[in-house]
């Protein structure tokens, strides 16, 4: 992506503002709160996204990897998964669209970047027209099975065309349920269970919490299991 009609006085505007990001290069404040910008301290030129928190006094920067797509496709991998939003919550759809035209080739999937919009039914016909395969979503809310009546919604309007992958909160206990309520065909999850041993330096270093989990082969068996009940 290129940066047009950035004037040094505006550089040097953004750097005064943000002083702990001295490094930044290429800086546009596209709209209040919102900068991209490159680094000056790393070799790659990725453009990285720095956002206000809303009601909170600080801020959240991630890399935008555009490079990472290439990175799929050389690898060998079937696809990518995608998306964007703006400050409202509402789906980015031009920059959505410029990733999916960068990754054409690859299977698509819409991540639950959907799930920040304020009506993400609408997320259906977008992906459909952007070339989209698939669209993980929880529905709008933090867990899948409450959002169910939204995703059963989105199955319904996508038919055919597009597959729904509930995932968020899904156990052995809930996931029939939720896809007879839902008609989802495939569910997404880290089905996972608390490590059987922690190391207390990990903890104290902060690299891993206490609450630390990983996928678990019972709770995959068993998920697929209530699946496979469903006939």
């Amino acid at each position: 992506m290129r940066i047009r009609g950035l004037g040094k006085n505006v550089t040097q505007n953004l750097h005064r503002d943000i002083p702990q990001m001295a490094f930044l290069l290429d800086a546009q404040e596209l709209k209040t709160g919102l900068v991209i910008f490159r680094r000056a301290d790393v070799k790659h030129r990725n453009w990285y996204c720095r956002i206000k928190l809303p009601n909170a006094d600080r801020y959240k920067t991630v890399c935008l990897k555009t490079a990472d797509i290439d990175a799929a496709r050389e690898t060998g991998l079937a696809g990518v998964v995608i998306g964007a939003n703006l400050a409202s919550g509402a789906l980015d759809e031009k920059t959505t669209a410029r990733l999916a035209q960068h990754a054409a080739g690859l299977e698509l999937t819409l991540h639950r970047s959907v799930d920040l919009m304020p009506r993400p039914l609408e997320a259906v016909d977008i992906a459909i027209a952007l070339g989209f395969r698939t669209i993980l979503t929880s529905g709008g809310q933090l867990k899948a099975p409450d959002g169910a009546e939204t995703i059963a919604a989105m199955v319904a309007r996508a038919g055919d065309r597009l597959e729904i992958l509930g995932g968020s909160g899904l156990n052995p206990g809930n996931v029939a349920a939720f896809i007879q309520k839902t008609g989802v065909k495939a569910v997404h999850g880290s089905f996972s269970a608390p490590w059987p041993e922690i190391d207390p330096n990990l903890v104290r270093f902060g690299f891993i919490g206490n609450d630390a989990r990983e996928t678990s082969r019972a709770t995959v068996s068993q998920v697929r299991a209530a699946i496979d009940s469903l006939g």
